[in-house]
């Protein structure tokens, strides 16, 4: 079997319950990565919930179609696997963006 290496995933901010553990994911495509909250980290003050990153990748993505809608670009929300640390932001790279030559602009500013 071959697989395509992730080179972008889209990421995005989601609330639970829980500060570790596998979040739900109950939507197209699969969940590939998520971050686990520090012990001591708070909750939001009035729904109680924690506020922590996922990142998924859907059917229609360059890793499952790569002559797809993503053959060039990437969806708005994706960042280079690579790029991804505890407490910051991914970012976007040429590789997540297959080489685009519009500007790239630093995601969540």
């Amino acid at each position: 079997m071959t697989t395509t290496p992730m080179v972008s995933v889209k990421a995005e901010q989601a609330q639970g319950e829980e500060r570790k553990g596998k979040p739900r994911y109950s939507r197209d495509g699969r969940l590939v990565g998520y971050t686990s909250l520090q012990a001591g980290a708070a909750s939001d003050p009035d729904s109680g919930l924690f506020a922590r990153r996922s990142f998924f990748l859907l059917p229609h993505h360059r890793d499952k179609q790569p002559h797809g809608p993503y053959a060039v670009g990437a969806p708005g929300e994706a960042v280079a696997p690579r790029t991804i640390e505890p407490g910051k932001v991914g970012a976007k790279t040429l590789r997540s963006q297959k080489g685009q030559a519009a500007e790239i602009a630093a995601a969540g500013r």
